[in-house]
């Protein structure tokens, strides 16, 4: 049962289609497509192997990666993984988690999905529109309110594209979850590369002058058990 939505990325806004598929167990997204669309992805620790859906193994053997993808469907807003593969001549497969966390209402005789339509959208795409609506503002407060076909230039660059282009460079970038996000600076890798500051090993005990450089006094012997412990 394929589903036509709309995608969201920072670039732009697409007409996609997708398989839904309940014998499917997770949701995936076509290698190919996924180059078209230019968005982040991750590795996995451990690669998965995959299986079509009449049994035999894909021909681009096992999964090693995948990318976060937010759908919208009544109201509704959940970030799922899509896991990159070869899927032939389809773009999406929406599987039993998509089912799962919407529940949607289908009609599989009349391959019709119930509730309104389905929309995806890249993680950075949300942000990026914000900054663009910002922008905007701000120019209508310099500039005034403009014709339709003017733009407005900010040191060689529209502000809007420039914000565009930092979001997108943001989301290509590994994502992390957002219950880890305030633990950025421990998953920086660059940071990690850095070492603590060289001191010196070598500390010297500055004495008060005139101190007898021999101390004369009776040498106490330690007990045997606190040798032992030493």
């Amino acid at each position: 049962m394929d589903i036509p939505f709309k995608l969201h990325t920072v670039r732009k806004t697409t007409e996609e289609r997708a398989l839904l598929d309940s014998r499917a167990i997770e949701n995936f997204l076509n290698e190919e497509t996924w180059k078209r669309l230019r968005v982040g992805r991750f590795k996995l620790a451990k690669p998965l192997t995959v299986h079509n859906m009449d049994g035999t193994e894909n021909r681009q053997g096992k999964i090693d990666s995948f990318c976060w993808l937010k759908i919208r469907y009544q109201d509704r807003i959940a970030r799922m993984k899509f896991y990159l593969t070869s899927l032939g001549d389809d773009s999406f497969i929406l599987g039993y988690p998509f089912l799962y966390a919407f529940n949607p209402n289908v009609d599989w005789r009349r391959a019709k999905l119930h509730g309104g339509p389905i929309q995806l959208e890249t993680i950075g795409f949300r942000k990026a529109e914000q900054r663009v609506e910002e922008c905007q503002r701000v120019a209508r407060q310099e500039v005034g309110t403009t014709a339709e076909d003017e733009e407005v230039w900010v040191r060689k660059f529209m502000v809007a594209q420039q914000w565009a282009r930092e979001a997108h460079k943001k989301d290509e970038e590994r994502i992390l979850p957002e219950e880890y996000q305030r633990h950025q600076k421990v998953f920086d890798e660059e940071g990690a590369k850095r070492f603590p500051p060289k001191r010196d090993g070598e500390l010297k005990i500055p004495l008060m002058p005139n101190i007898p450089k021999v101390l004369d006094c009776k040498v106490y012997p330690l007990m045997k058990e606190e040798q032992d412990l030493l």
